[in-house]
């Protein structure tokens, strides 16, 4: 079973957010789907282009730990 086909399964096709002072829901389309798989491959194949012993490596990959898909290990 594909990944999506399991989310359709299971009705986790959109977003539904209900807060005190916002009420929203999102159904993601084609554009959405595209966007977001051109911003995980950029994020996955990223390279980096600065010497790694100045410190700004750790700096950079700490920054990535709130970027969904990718994992710092």
């Amino acid at each position: 079973m594909k990944w999506k086909e399991w989310l359709e399964k299971w009705s986790m096709t959109g977003l539904k957010i209900s807060t005190g002072f916002l009420e929203m829901e999102w159904q993601p389309k084609d554009a959405d789907r595209d966007a977001a798989w051109e911003m995980y491959i950029e994020l996955l194949t990223r390279i980096m282009k600065f010497p790694t012993d100045s410190g700004r490596l750790m700096e950079s990959v700490c920054s990535l730990e709130g970027v969904p898909h990718v994992q710092v290990s």
